[in-house]
């Protein structure tokens, strides 16, 4: 009722959906002001003089003011997706998620009142916090903390203990992201390596035996991993005799020595194989050189053969005969190696 609107005249009355307000007045005086959340205050003034009167006026929306709020994580993290929210259980997001660059900075922004967020970076633990806008751009700074890194034992058992097999694990299923260095079997047949949670796959090689592949995963406990290898199948090659010749000359005198000399058995891809192999014949034709009473041993130690000729021919004879060494044994496909020769046999 009065023109600094100190004295209000009965209760506020509310707009109905048609915009429309009513209120019963004396002959007066009278001012008003109008206001509406996100519009500007609306003020103005009439008069009653005896009839019903309709007071017509505009309300005109407030400017939307925003600030800036600049997100800082302290380490400069890149990639950190933070998600702002208007309440305080998180429920209610504000528009969508930013991510920090790689100065580890995002902006957004807002206008005054009160928000809380949470960053998220894969690796490190969550980080919730708040913070107000009051009519002034704004920084936020946060620091993110790397999460415990926990890994379990996986461990391989070859189950025939074998020593030696070489392990290789992967990230993929195609095999080419090897995950740290291979394994190697002890004496039990037993290797171990401490991996994160996740799907593995690997390959165990040894030669002589075929190459084995196989995957596992990783669930939050320390694991077991049992595989078996089966020896590699070795063509033979069947030759008359299942002989080996090396020929060559002597010098005289012949030494009354030891000929030493290895079979090595290789595998397709020229690894050496150890195998037990059984020399079951040896003769040594020498038609010009040794005598009918001359006599010739083999001993086998370790995988080699060793043989000698006794006694000396007591006849020097001519330079460069024929000396031809003949080999006779169970298991073909080898290779003869000579440690130690009589003059160049080769």
């Amino acid at each position: 009722s009065d023109a600094v609107r100190t004295v209000p005249v009965g209760d506020a009355v509310l707009t109905d959906g048609s915009g429309q307000a009513t209120k019963d007045l004396p002959d007066g005086s009278y001012w008003f002001t109008a206001g509406l959340a996100g519009f500007e205050d609306f003020e103005g003034d009439f008069g009653v003089n005896g009839a019903d009167l309709t007071v017509e006026f505009e309300l005109v929306e407030e400017p939307v003011v925003k600030y800036t709020v600049t997100f800082v994580e302290e380490n400069q993290l890149d990639g950190v997706s933070i998600r702002v929210y208007s309440d305080a259980v998180r429920t209610v997001p504000v528009g969508d998620a930013l991510v920090t660059d790689g100065s580890g900075e995002a902006t957004k922004d807002l206008l005054d009142g009160s928000y809380w967020f949470t960053a998220s970076l894969a690796g490190f633990e969550d980080f919730e916090d708040d913070f107000k806008v009051e009519g002034a751009d704004l920084t936020v700074e946060f620091e993110l903390v790397e999460e415990p890194v926990v890994k379990y034992t996986v461990t391989f058992a070859e189950e025939n203990q074998l020593e030696g097999v070489s392990i290789q694990v992967y990230s993929d299923a195609a095999r080419t992201v090897p995950v740290g260095d291979a394994l190697v079997t002890d004496g039990s047949g037993e290797a171990t390596k401490d991996l994160l949670d996740g799907s593995y796959w690997f390959t165990a090689v040894l030669a002589g035996f075929e190459d084995f592949e196989g995957d596992f995963e990783v669930e939050g406990a320390d694991l077991t991993v049992e595989f078996e290898m089966v020896e590699e199948e070795i063509p033979l090659d069947i030759s008359e005799n299942n002989s080996f010749i090396v020929k060559g000359s002597a010098s005289y005198p012949l030494p009354q020595t030891w000929l030493k000399f290895q079979v090595v058995i290789k595998d397709k891809d020229n690894n050496i194989i150890e195998k037990d192999i059984s020399l079951v014949g040896l003769k040594i034709n020498y038609v010009d050189y040794l005598s009918k009473d001359t006599t010739i041993e083999y001993k086998e130690t370790d995988h080699n053969w060793e043989v000698k000729v006794a006694p000396r021919p007591e006849e020097k004879p001519e330079d460069n005969h024929e000396l031809e060494i003949v080999l006779k044994y169970g298991f073909t496909g080898t290779e003869i190696t000579l440690i130690e020769t009589w003059g160049n046999i080769k």
